[in-house]
């Protein structure tokens, strides 16, 4: 039985562990459950050896033999937070079950326990399936399992999905970090407003390897209505502080979309290089861009930044831009845990709208 108090240690195991990343995948009442077995789970990690194997003998016989399609999701889904190897061989019968809610939920349970006698099943499953919550999940789970055999499956799918499941085939190369899948992530059209590329620089920046840096600067400095804001991520997740100096040159460019991600990605760097030529920026005349150029000073913590921002304040005709640089000004100035407590980007300052 799952007692009120363990609630919230249920809530941190969800947080900490990372199923937020499940989230896509639940509706809020499946999270509620989830919530539910997870604290069940946490229950019965504190029991005794004889409990757990307890709790997962009544999962199992739940799984096969229940009529309730919901209560065998249930099952599959609380089997995988139990995290017992035990687990998989039912969890593997549940691939076949006639319900796609409880093969969805075995499918995320197998990727949960990291399940490497799984990947040929799920891959099967990822190449057949016509609905598209099995193939997406087949994908997270791949990704999650982290066997890069199912790279090639992942690949040949990533321009014939439908949309929900080529995002997860995406975040799955990601998490692979196998450079075969570069060239082919690369090779992915660009939605006109850039909204939908968030997901393959983050995965360009998770594989790292064989990712190169000049095509992520022709996407953030590209001609213009086609320049992908997205490549600031990737270049920074790949070559991490050897492109500040290039990024402190697309500062320079006459597009102001450019201009901004640039200033962006110095921010998250915190190289102080990067502060003259952001001071430079503070008389943008794009207001993003002066918002950008203001976090990332405020990130960089140099006080050379100190009197520019105090121009700011008195004299940018945005009372946003006003109240941003005295906000960071009160941050460089402080020092230790203050400080750090302020040492956040707002992901508001790239341009993806």
């Amino acid at each position: 039985m799952v007692d009120t108090g363990s609630l919230a240690g249920a809530k941190q195991i969800f947080h900490k562990v990372g199923l937020r990343r499940l989230m896509p995948f639940f509706t809020t009442a499946s999270v509620l459950a989830l919530i539910l077995s997870l604290a069940f789970a946490s229950s019965a990690q504190k029991s005794t050896d004889a409990e757990k194997s307890d709790l997962l003998i009544e999962l199992q016989n739940v799984l096969i033999e229940s009529d309730d399609f919901g209560k065998r999701a249930e099952a599959a889904r609380a089997l995988g937070q139990l995290g017992s190897g035990k687990a998989v061989k039912p969890l593997l019968r549940s691939l076949s079950d006639s319900s796609d809610e409880v093969r969805e939920q075995a499918i995320l349970a197998l990727g949960q326990l990291r399940s490497r006698a799984a990947v040929s099943r799920i891959i099967v499953v990822f190449r057949s399936s016509e609905a598209p919550r099995l193939r997406s999940a087949a994908a997270f789970a791949l990704g999650l399992i982290g066997d890069r055999r199912a790279v090639k499956a992942l690949v040949a799918e990533l321009n014939s999905s439908d949309e929900a499941s080529r995002k997860n085939i995406i975040v799955a190369l990601g998490l692979l970090g196998d450079p075969r899948a570069v060239t082919p992530l690369l090779s992915i059209p660009h939605d006109e407003e850039h909204k939908g590329c968030a997901p393959i620089a983050i995965a360009l920046g998770q594989i790292k390897r064989g990712v190169p840096s000049d095509k992520l600067f022709d996407w953030l400095n590209g001609p213009e209505g086609d320049i992908c804001p997205n490549a600031a991520i990737a270049l920074v997740l790949v070559g991490g502080k050897r492109q500040v100096s290039p990024l402190i040159q697309v500062l320079k460019s006459e597009n102001a979309i450019s201009r901004q991600s640039a200033a962006f990605a110095l921010g998250t760097l915190k190289d102080k290089r990067a502060v003259l030529p952001l001071i430079v920026l503070l008389n943008d005349v794009d207001l993003k861009v002066r918002l950008a150029t203001i976090s990332a000073l405020k990130l960089i913590r140099d006080k050379r930044a100190v009197e520019p921002l105090e121009n700011v304040v008195r004299s940018d005709i945005d009372t946003n831009a006003r109240e941003r640089a005295s906000e960071a000004i009160k941050v460089i100035l402080a020092t230790g845990n203050e400080a750090e407590l302020n040492s956040h980007l707002p992901i508001s300052d790239l341009p993806l709208s």
